[in-house]
């Protein structure tokens, strides 16, 4: 559900809404919280590569590039939807004592008995006027069509998104004060994401980031190898740094080198690896995409403890693993297609 919301929502909202449900949900029936929001995580950066709409980068590529939505769906369909498989059962099959059921285990039926009963309380206590849902979803729909409607509307997401929020606080106001709202905001995630972007805008404007692009680019003729090693890099670069900056110096990099590539029939594969690369990469480490520490820290808040180094234990391997997949998927693109 995470990773196929995340193809038509932005991740991070896909996180914000699943995540506390999730840990709620699971916790009441007696299980730890732990790989279930970890592969949620990992499944909504993965699920936002699957269409234009899904991934910041997504937008940039599609736009500079001139590619369909429906073009996306034909060529990511297959390497995204191999690696969901692969994500889930590799979770299964690492934490399968965490996922048996507790039929027997008394102790814990008990705790699970429990948290049902308080999350029954804490939900069935609240009072909504079917008004205020029906103008709460109107809005959260209306939205939703202006993120997959932007390029119509000629709009950035933030614009749509903001005008979203202030529409929904102005229409039930009454109800819900704005100091209550904004006590709620996520202030040290943002003050997380303020630094990071200073960084990697500091290595964008002083050139570094160019670089090593065309550092990438300059390394060999062989287009195989261009390739991988497009995928491989960007997807490097993206597990410690903001894949958006990246990708945007890439674009016109990777334009010059379609150049020589003219009457290649694979030279637009060059644009699936840096997609690929860069929607898969951020899964790496914690700091790699906004999901990732949003993610994080609402589960913190809901106490389910992940650090830096347990994320990176699960989180690393599988990024090679999707990164492996999408090289057994260009190469066959490239030399049987």
């Amino acid at each position: 559900m995470t990773a196929f919301s995340s193809a038509f929502l932005d991740n991070v909202t896909t996180i914000l809404i699943v995540v506390p449900i999730t840990v709620a949900m699971v916790k009441g029936l007696g299980y730890s919280p732990f790989p279930f929001v970890l592969a949620e995580i990992m499944l909504s950066n993965i699920g936002g590569a699957l269409t234009l709409v899904g991934d910041p980068p997504n937008v940039l590529v599609g736009t500079a590039v001139g590619i369909t939505f429906n073009s996306f769906l034909v060529h990511m369909s297959i390497p995204i939807l191999s690696t969901i498989f692969f994500t889930l059962l590799a979770f299964y099959l690492v934490r399968w004592r965490d996922l048996k059921p507790i039929h027997h285990h008394l102790p814990r039926l008990l705790l699970s008995n429990v948290l049902l009963k308080k999350l029954e309380y804490q939900y069935q206590s609240r009072r909504l006027s079917v008004a205020y849902i029906v103008k709460a979803v109107a809005i959260l729909v209306l939205t939703t069509l202006g993120f997959l409607l932007q390029f119509a509307l000629h709009l950035p997401i933030a614009v749509v998104a903001l005008t979203g929020a202030f529409t929904l606080m102005l229409v039930v106001h009454k109800k819900i004060h704005v100091e209550h709202v904004f006590s709620k905001i996520e202030w040290g995630t943002l003050g997380v994401f303020v630094g990071l972007f200073v960084v990697v805008a500091g290595l964008e404007h002083t050139g570094v980031l160019r670089a090593l692009a065309e550092q990438i680019v300059q390394l060999t003729d062989n287009f195989n190898v261009l390739l991988l090693l497009i995928l491989w890099s960007v997807g490097m670069f993206s597990m410690i740094i903001n894949n958006i900056p990246f990708v945007t110096v890439m674009i016109p990099i990777l334009m010059t080198v379609s150049d020589h590539y003219v009457g290649h029939p694979h030279a637009g594969l060059l644009w699936w690896a840096l997609i690929m690369g860069a929607a898969l990469g951020g899964n790496g480490t914690m700091i790699g995409a906004s999901a990732n520490v949003i993610g994080v820290d609402l589960a913190r808040k809901e106490g389910v403890n992940i650090t830096f180094f347990s994320y990176l234990k699960y989180s690393f391997p599988l990024t090679i693993l999707s990164l492996v997949i999408c090289s057994i998927y260009l190469l066959i693109w490239s030399l049987y297609f």
